[in-house]
């Protein structure tokens, strides 16, 4: 009897680019190859047995190529399947071929056995390479400072790295294993709180909240986990130790209110300049001393509200500070008054810079001093009332003083004659006039610093 045959062996699958079909007899000879088989291993008998069954395998083994012959002759009903890796002599790689094995019928009576194999590399690439994932994956969460849970709607735990292993045992004598109930594994007075929180998650909503236990804080994070249909299987929990981050959050805003406290309680104006002159920040204090609101001055031009003669030397100094990073001090300025007065301030300032040392922002403080410029200002008058003073007593007064002297001793020369005398005398008198005039001027000058409380600016 012919074994092959289109009845026995379809004639398509020896010219099959899917398949790999090696027909024996129940001796283990090989009958046939198809060309998928030549190309891929070529047609050495010994290559070909060995990619169905590594030549490591002892011959009474059920995973031998005679094993199968056996276990196919003893159970003819049944198809067996092998996966070897194995090398594919043309392409020069390693291939994974899987082998559905099965008896050959003839009458009820097994006259060969087909080997129809299959190449399954791609797929096992990519499934050894999940499992490759898996481990990485599993690495990185191991190594994480979060402690990763995940758990079923039952809320049995599936799955839980090794940072929240080391959590439960610090806080309850033993670690979380898979298949616990995640609830046992939370305080007594939170356990309540948190069954309501996974409720709500395994509904699909995503949950975040901060709990302090007495000594630690701790961020969670509830999120819904969901598969390829959009159904919640479970919750993905994650659990961070962030005491340090609220420790530094504290010292933050503990410096942030006293600083806030200082700015509002200055007696000065505190404020912030960019590089082009624009007011960023304004303390409120400035409504006490220049009248106006910190929404009338912030975002504006501070030359809209310095005296135009001051406006550039400012301008220049704001530049200066930006391009030196050196601190100033002792800048006066004419400020506008809300009311449309200007009053004199005297501010000290400096860079602020980021950690690239580029000033971001330049601030100063300046505090009210225009009583103190009209006090210096009135003194510079009265010096220069006292200058002129003296002047005329060194220099106007002398002159006549020294004529009415000189005439004096001229009228004591008793051979002068009435006219002469009388000529002197007018000389004496106009003298006196002149003298008269000086100490009336002299006068009114100390009277008018005296009376002098105020000096326009």
């Amino acid at each position: 009897m012919k074994i092959i045959n289109d009845k026995i062996f379809p004639k398509f699958l020896e010219h099959s680019n899917s398949y790999l079909v090696v027909l024996t007899d129940t001796n283990g000879k090989i009958l046939f190859i198809n060309n998928k088989v030549k190309s891929v291993f070529g047609s050495d008998e010994e290559v070909i047995k060995n990619s169905i069954s590594p030549s490591i395998a002892v011959a009474d083994e059920e995973s031998s190529l005679n094993g199968f012959i056996k276990q196919c002759l003893e159970d003819p009903t049944k198809t067996y399947e092998n996966v070897v890796e194995t090398m594919d002599s043309e392409a020069k790689c390693q291939i994974w071929i899987k082998w559905e094995i099965s008896p050959i019928m003839d009458e009820e009576q097994v006259i060969a056995i087909s080997f129809l194999g299959r190449d399954i590399s791609e797929s096992y690439r990519k499934s050894d390479d999940l499992t490759q994932q898996d481990i990485f994956l599993q690495s990185i969460y191991d190594n994480a400072n979060t402690a990763y849970t995940c758990v079923d709607k039952d809320l049995k735990i599936v799955f839980n790295n090794k940072k929240a292993k080391e959590i439960t045992k610090s806080l309850f004598g033993k670690e979380a294993e898979i298949g616990d109930t995640c609830i046992d594994f939370y305080l007594e007075d939170f356990r309540s709180e948190f069954k309501c929180i996974f409720s709500k998650v395994l509904t699909g909503e995503s949950i975040i909240l901060e709990k302090f236990d007495g000594e630690n804080w701790w961020k969670f994070v509830f999120k819904p986990v969901i598969n390829g249909l959009g159904e919640v299987i479970g919750v993905s929990k994650s659990v961070s130790d962030i005491s340090d981050q609220k420790h530094k959050e504290s010292i933050i805003l503990e410096t942030k209110n006293k600083y806030q406290n200082l700015i509002e309680n200055s007696p000065g104006i505190i404020f912030s300049i960019s590089n082009d002159g624009v007011f960023q920040f304004v303390s409120e204090s400035i409504e006490s001393i220049l009248g106006f609101k910190v929404d009338e001055i912030e975002n504006k031009l501070f030359s809209q509200f310095i005296h135009p003669k001051d406006a550039q030397d400012c301008f220049e100094i704001i530049k200066n500070i930006y391009k030196t990073k050196q601190k100033v001090s002792g800048v006066k300025f004419r400020a506008l008054h809300k009311n449309g007065n200007y009053k004199w301030l005297i501010a000290n300032g400096g860079p602020v810079t980021n950690k690239d040392n580029k000033t971001v922002i330049a601030t100063a403080t300046a505090i009210e001093i225009d009583e103190l410029i009209q006090r210096e200002m009135k003194i510079l008058r009265q010096n220069e009332a006292l200058k002129k003073i003296a002047w005329n007593q060194s220099h106007i007064v002398r002159k006549p003083v020294a004529n009415i002297l000189g005439l004096c001793g001229l009228l004591k020369d008793e051979n002068k004659s009435n006219l002469e005398i009388e000529l002197l005398i007018d000389l004496i008198r106009e003298s006196v006039e002149e003298l008269d005039k000086v100490i009336h001027e002299n006068v009114s000058l100390s009277e008018d610093n005296q009376k002098e409380n105020h000096f326009p600016i």
